[in-house]
């Protein structure tokens, strides 16, 4: 690589139209080249001058004076007739080269505009552009009438001297606007106002990602953002000097708002980074998570516990995480937005997990390692304070741990529920619920009968005032989280491996321990959409209504009581995330990343990469 070869990408990679191995290639150069660094600065402060140029507009009056006039209706006869006589010496057998519709197909029939659609004929009557509107594109209008009478007549020499010196005037301005885009080498991003530009992919100066709906995945240790819909190439959306860890998160999406954040974790140096979904501000919140000195840290169980720990809350304004850097476990929150970590104060020398914050942000559930096993711990965030609701996650079995921890939403006062499970064979040994009052272990309260076990257990808070769905080794039952009615659904041969709630508890998927996938919503309806397998992965839309699982590596679709449909042209799925709008299904693939609509029949490849991390949407407001 040399400067000549980068320098005819910067502009291209500072616009982030490059195709991401090359544009790999670019910043890696220009990290080390100060020559080519000096470049891109220009070419950024280029950006901002043309940015903040202003923006002058003419009167109404001035513009009919102009275009309602007869000497503009005299012009534009004349530029009429030098075309028609430049159309006959080229011999053009048509009229105009776009006088009949053109059809046109692939991503660029999407755009706002077409090929020919400046290419008007000029003819009877002129027509003046009509006012910019923030609206919608510019659109012309008719004049009143024809030209006046006595106008004066065109002649071979081209238009009247009036017209001659406007347009030489127009021509100066053009070749004015061109230099100033020259020195840009072709500036083609409309740069948004209020924004600010801060560099942070090898300290190289980036604008804000363009607003919309994103995908956000992991390849090669670093997180991607490409466009939902529409044409753009994917671009990298963390620094190249990081290496993200799994577990990544990106912040909830909920009633219009959110996405708007990511937490990840650098594996080089164990720090918790956030960073905004419109590839600005990536900072280090924390300092390292891992304890130093210890190599192959994250293949472990603790290195993993760190990972896969964190948490956003509701609201998407607070992440929650883990860390080991002392060698325990212990919990953590931090500010979107920026300010200082805490952590939480606990139950000394034991290890923190399963993190879970209430409906309304205010509190953080979690469990927390204890002489007798594990205990159910309350946080709350503003008063700072804790107290212990369970100091046993089933007070009949002392080696049991937290399977799964969540919050009733309808409950009068905060109210916990979770499952207990075996620590060796991870059988569920009971369900049970705990208010938040004043005091601890008297609000709690088993669920299911004791001595049952169970093979999966997944709860959902929008069902009605809270569902459980248990699975054992003969069927499926349905437990009531406040008044504790157990209720069996369906017999189920050979038991259940794996729940799959929608998120807003309009059905579930059920997954047996044969492979075979069911899907429930009420009553006794229990139908066998596919056979999947033992590793199942599934993922439902936000409405409920739309089920995506893969099968032997291939993505299925199958709306809520129909069959399922194979998406053709994919293989090796291995990942499946919705948008927020339930629209479009984005997949990981051994062969890329792609979107797919939710009938299944329209797929666009947005990354030829392998890509078999994780996978998300972010929204850039």
């Amino acid at each position: 690589m040399n400067c000549k070869w980068a320098e005819g990408h910067l502009s291209a990679c500072l616009d982030g139209t490059l195709d991401p191995a090359v544009r790999d290639e670019v910043v890696a150069h220009v990290e080390d080249c100060s020559h080519c660094r000096a470049i891109l600065d220009d070419f950024h402060r280029y950006d901002r001058l043309v940015r903040d140029l202003p923006r002058y507009e003419p009167s109404d009056a001035l513009r009919a004076r102009i275009f309602e006039s007869a000497e503009f209706a005299t012009l534009v006869r004349s530029l009429d007739a030098q075309a028609h006589r430049a159309d006959a010496v080229r011999s053009v057998p048509l009229a105009h080269p776009m006088a009949h519709p053109t059809t046109i197909s692939g991503p660029i029939a999407d755009t706002p505009w077409r090929m020919g659609e400046h290419d008007r004929a000029l003819g009877t009557p002129p027509l003046a552009p009509q006012r910019a509107s923030t609206s919608g594109p510019i659109e012309l209008r008719p004049t009143p009438g024809d030209v006046a009478a006595g106008e004066p007549r065109r002649t071979r020499s081209g238009p009247p001297p009036w017209g001659r010196a406007g347009l030489a005037a127009a021509a100066v301005l053009a070749v004015a606007l061109g230099s100033a885009l020259l020195m840009r080498q072709g500036l083609a991003r409309v740069t948004t106002a209020g924004k600010p530009t801060i560099g942070n992919i090898a300290g190289l100066p980036t604008q804000p990602l363009a607003a919309g709906t994103r995908v956000v995945y992991e390849r090669g240790g670093a997180l991607w953002s490409a466009p939902e819909r529409g044409p753009g190439l994917t671009q990298r959306l963390t620094p190249s000097n990081v290496s993200v860890g799994a577990g990544w998160a990106v912040s909830p999406i909920r009633d219009a708002a959110g996405g708007v954040y990511v937490g990840y974790i650098d594996l080089k140096t164990g720090t918790l980074h956030i960073i905004r979904s419109d590839d600005q501000q990536d900072h280090a919140v924390t300092g390292s998570l891992a304890p130093a000195g210890q190599s192959g840290f994250w293949n472990g169980a603790e290195g993993h516990a760190v990972l896969g720990g964190l948490v956003w809350s509701p609201d998407g304004t607070h992440l929650a995480y883990l860390s080991d850097a002392t060698g325990t476990l212990t919990v953590g929150e931090v500010p979107a937005s920026g300010g200082a970590a805490r952590n939480l104060p606990a139950i000394t020398g034991g290890a923190s997990g399963m993190v879970v914050w209430s409906p309304d942000g205010q509190r953080i559930a979690f469990a927390q390692a204890s002489g007798a096993g594990q205990a159910v711990v309350d946080y709350n965030v503003v008063s700072q304070q804790w107290r212990v609701l369970s100091p046993q996650a089933d007070v009949a079995n002392s080696g049991a741990a937290v399977a799964s921890l969540s919050w009733l939403t309808s409950a009068a006062r905060p109210t916990v529920t979770w499952a207990s499970a075996n620590a060796t064979t991870g059988a569920i040994t009971g369900v049970y619920i705990a208010e938040v009052g004043t005091s601890d272990i008297q609000r709690v309260q088993r669920l299911t009968p004791g001595g049952t076990t169970y093979t999966a257990a997944s709860f959902a808070a929008g069902r009605g005032a809270g569902l459980w769905l248990l699975g054992s080794s003969t069927g499926l039952f349905a437990l009531d989280a406040q008044t504790g009615a157990l209720t069996p659904l369906a017999a189920v041969p050979g038991g259940i491996q794996a729940i799959i709630w929608a998120p807003n508890g309009a059905a579930a998927a059920v997954v047996s321990a044969t492979g075979e996938l069911h899907v429930w919503t009420s009553g006794t309806s229990f139908p066998l959409v596919a056979v999947v397998g033992t590793q199942a992965e599934a993922a439902w839309s936000p409405g409920g209504t739309v089920l995506a699982f893969i099968a032997n590596g291939a993505v299925n679709i199958a709306l809520l009581g129909g069959a399922a449909q194979k998406v053709g042209g994919l293989d090796g799925a291995t990942a499946l995330a919705w948008a927020p709008d339930g629209q479009r299904l984005a997949v990981t693939t051994t062969h890329g990343v792609v979107v797919v609509d939710a009938s299944g029949t329209n797929v666009s490849r947005v990354d030829t990469h392998g890509a078999a991390g994780g996978l998300g949407w972010s929204v850039v407001r």
